[in-house]
């Protein structure tokens, strides 16, 4: 390439990254702007487009499988935290799932609650509440996941 063509192109460059600056910031002021570009750019047909989505998309294609095993890991963690949260909270469902145990556990919950005092009820809550952080955790990460996968292109 020489050096006026190098020049041109660069100048070319600039110029496109001064419009897309510039319809960034009208569509942080009007909605309709990105669906404009969404139908403009990431549905067109035409191949120059679908040509230039991929060169701006190309650094993405490399993180794909790094967001699939970073997914993996953070869905093995919610899971492990809903287990966790809920066996803080029924601790017979860990050892059994027979209703009879259940109902047990529980009959047995409302005789202890009586004799507990004040200091089993503050147990008895940061208990509840440790485990309701635990399930929340879980179905926060849970929902990271699916948008991190879906910012990598896959359908979640």
């Amino acid at each position: 390439m020489q050096k006026g063509e190098s020049d041109r192109l660069e100048d070319l460059v600039d110029k496109l990254s001064l419009d897309v600056k510039a319809v960034m910031l009208l569509a942080k002021t009007d909605p309709n702007v990105v669906e404009l570009i969404d139908k403009k750019i990431n549905q067109s047909v035409d191949g120059d487009m679908q040509d230039f989505r991929k060169i701006v998309q190309r650094s993405r294609d490399a993180k794909i499988l790094g967001s699939i095993l970073i997914s993996i890991g953070e869905i093995a963690l919610a899971s492990m935290l809903t287990i966790s949260g809920v066996g803080i909270i029924f601790p017979t469902i860990l050892g059994s799932l027979s209703p009879g145990a259940i109902v047990r556990y529980f009959s047995a919950f409302n005789v202890d609650l009586n004799n507990l005092g004040y200091g089993g009820s503050f147990v008895l809550i940061v208990n509840y509440s440790l485990s309701i952080i635990l399930l929340a955790s879980a179905f926060y990460i849970l929902r990271k996941v699916s948008e991190e996968l879906s910012e990598a292109g896959l359908r979640v």
